[in-house]
């Protein structure tokens, strides 16, 4: 049931839908305010979508730009994000990463202390280091982590159990709830627990989130 509202004009009460008045023919000045906010409403919602999508195709084109590596046996840089491999320096505006080496394992860890892959698994032990660049502390909820993703787009949490089990092979500093100050380097390892047979495929990458989100291939 529509709403009466008064007739500007006459003062007779009509229908919230009504073109006009039905006794003077006066415009509905209040059907015409609705329609001309609902006008303005969708071309405020349009507005926002265009600024949303021209944000993020600014910030996707800008992510990579932020990065640059070089191999860690030279001083030469390279920009292309795509050509980061393991044992490189990769650089983003607060830290320094370099994933030291990638190993396939079944079993990590000491006598005392030791985790072994289920049957048809496989650990995936990566040893890496970055260091804080900038001018001020990164507190441990803003120091960079590492995934794994599979070739569905998949990321795939460290195990923290064989990673513990890795560290008493390892010497590592790595931060739980410290800060890491500038200047500062952090040694850290992680173990991934993956099926052997998945992981033959190929396709797989580590992913690096930090300041910047790094994908680095790992090679067959």
């Amino acid at each position: 049931m529509s709403k009466l509202v008064i007739c500007k004009t006459c003062r007779t009460k009509i229908s919230e839908d009504a073109k006009t008045c039905p006794k003077c023919g006066a415009p509905n000045k209040k059907r015409g305010g609705c329609l001309k906010v609902m006008g303005y409403g969708l071309i405020g919602f349009f507005v926002l979508l265009i600024i949303s999508a021209i944000s993020k195709q600014s910030k996707d084109s800008s992510s990579d730009a932020g990065i640059s590596s070089r191999p860690a046996s030279s001083g030469s840089a390279r920009s292309a994000v795509n050509s980061i491999n393991i044992g490189d320096v990769i650089t983003t505006p607060k830290f320094e990463i370099t994933v030291s080496s990638l190993v396939i394992r079944t079993e990590v860890g000491t006598d005392f202390f030791k985790s072994t892959a289920p049957e048809g698994a496989v650990y995936v032990t990566i040893q890496w280091e970055y260091k804080n660049i900038s001018d001020k502390p990164a507190s441990s909820f803003h120091t960079p982590r590492i995934h794994l993703k599979d070739p569905k787009g998949n990321k795939y949490k460290r195990d923290s159990g064989a990673s513990a089990s890795f560290a008493t092979e390892v010497k590592l500093d790595r931060k739980i709830f410290s800060d890491v100050n500038p200047g500062i380097k952090v040694k850290d390892a992680d173990i991934f627990e993956v099926s052997k047979e998945l992981l033959s495929k190929g396709g797989w990458r580590i992913i690096i989130a930090a300041d910047k989100d790094i994908e680095i291939p790992i090679k067959q």
